[in-house]
């Protein structure tokens, strides 16, 4: 029911997910905006970090949102908590996404945080269809995350060809450099326009299979799991109502009986008076006064 699954919601995102989201956020805001390793060189991948910057400002903004609407969730109707779960699962997997393209693409160890959110939602959305459609979205943010990281073209890795390098002079070097540039008032850099070679590193990983399949196992596995515990509850709220049910009828039973006992003393003795005022009645006697009274 509705309220069953709003006070199930609100319980595992107020006392699991948002204790544990707040400590990522402020690992998180150290990291993006105080601790300085990202890329201050106006490159590309400077861009991509200043987009994700602000998407992680709007994402830390959503969660306070739902942190108040959980405090004070008997004062909302219990239909939009199944929704607000399903957006604070998607918002997760686009913030998860967001660290791997900063940390490394498919080579990045924040992979492992997906499956975690593949449990967390399992155990947080009751319904089968938001929940197997946001973990499986979670692979497909995996995949973009990766695949976006690869294809984001980073001067800094890139190189000139040995004979062109040879050929051009310092001050051509400086005026390439300085073409790497941008600044926030010019046009978006296209990729045609880095003189640098826009292809990824060698090293950089593709996509790991195993690592895609486990996290498509795993959301089948957790709403397995799911379908088997729910099964096990209702069998174990029927045996109980089964339980209660025959501990009724055995006490109908027993104030059956001890109505028939308290019943069938009376009967007895009016029939026992009935069968002597009828003998007496037979024997044409006329002391029936006793058998009447009686």
């Amino acid at each position: 029911d509705p309220p069953q699954q709003a006070e199930r919601i609100v319980a595992m995102q107020l006392h699991i997910v948002l204790p544990v989201k707040a400590g990522v956020i402020a690992v998180a805001l150290y990291y993006l905006f105080y601790a300085g390793w990202l890329s201050e060189e106006m490159t590309v991948r400077w861009v991509v970090q200043e987009v994700l910057q602000r998407f992680f400002q709007v994402y830390v903004g959503c969660n306070v949102l739902a942190a108040v609407m959980l405090w004070f969730w008997r004062r909302f109707r219990p239909g939009i908590f199944q929704w607000l779960a399903f957006s604070l699962g998607l918002l997760d997997g686009l913030f998860v996404a967001e660290l791997m393209i900063l940390t490394g693409g498919f080579d990045s160890s924040i992979y492992w945080l997906f499956p975690g959110l593949i449990v967390l939602n399992a155990l947080s959305i009751p319904l089968a269809t938001p929940q197997i459609a946001l973990n499986l979205l979670l692979s497909f943010f995996y995949l973009g995350a990766g695949t976006l990281y690869a294809n984001i073209p980073d001067p800094t890795s890139g190189s000139l060809p040995p004979i062109a390098f040879r050929s051009i002079s310092t001050n051509a070097v400086a005026s390439t450099l300085a073409t790497n540039r941008i600044s926030r008032t010019t046009r978006p850099i296209r990729v045609i326009d880095l003189p640098y070679s826009s292809v990824p590193p060698e090293t950089a990983g593709g996509p790991d299979l195993p690592r895609v399949l486990t996290l498509w196992l795993l959301t089948a596995c957790c709403y397995g799991v799911q379908v088997l515990a729910e099964r096990q509850r209702q069998a174990l709220e029927e045996a109980r109502e089964f339980a209660m049910r025959e501990g009724q009828l055995h006490s109908a039973g027993r104030l059956a009986a001890e109505f028939a006992h308290q019943i069938k003393n009376p009967l007895a003795v009016i029939n026992n008076a009935a069968f002597s005022l009828r003998r007496t009645l037979r024997d044409s006697r006329s002391d029936v006064t006793q058998q009447i009274g009686i």
